[in-house]
């Protein structure tokens, strides 16, 4: 999962600078084939991670919050960084988000022992 971030991370620092309509179709591609790996690797450590089975519900639930509410506060911070009309001020709120969640994987990482294949 961190490998997935960190490719990720890198990858956005793009997304509000494409030169043109022939670069967004091949770009979302490549996105989303890095970017499908993030949430079933994040849903899997929720519930492997949990010291408990009982609270494998709490885990995903807490999951499920932090999603959301990147979700809430994504879209609005990037509208306020790109409010001037230069889009590519949007990129700031995009990997700052990135670069934290590349530290939480990690952080998982280390905590859970080192993991296998990043």
């Amino acid at each position: 999962m961190a490998t997935a971030m960190a490719a990720l991370s890198i990858i956005l620092v793009w997304c509000f600078r494409l030169g043109g309509v022939s670069v967004v179709v091949p770009y979302m591609i490549g996105v989303g084939l890095i970017a499908c790996f993030i949430p079933s690797s994040t849903f899997t450590l929720a519930a492997e991670t949990a010291p408990r089975p009982e609270l494998a519900g709490t885990a995903l639930g807490v999951v499920i919050l932090g999603q959301n509410l990147g979700i809430l506060i994504g879209p609005p911070l990037i509208a306020y960084s790109a409010a001037g009309g230069n889009w590519a001020y949007g990129i700031y709120p995009v990997v700052a988000a990135s670069v934290v969640a590349f530290a939480a994987a990690l952080f998982m990482k280390g905590a859970l022992g080192g993991g296998s294949g990043g």
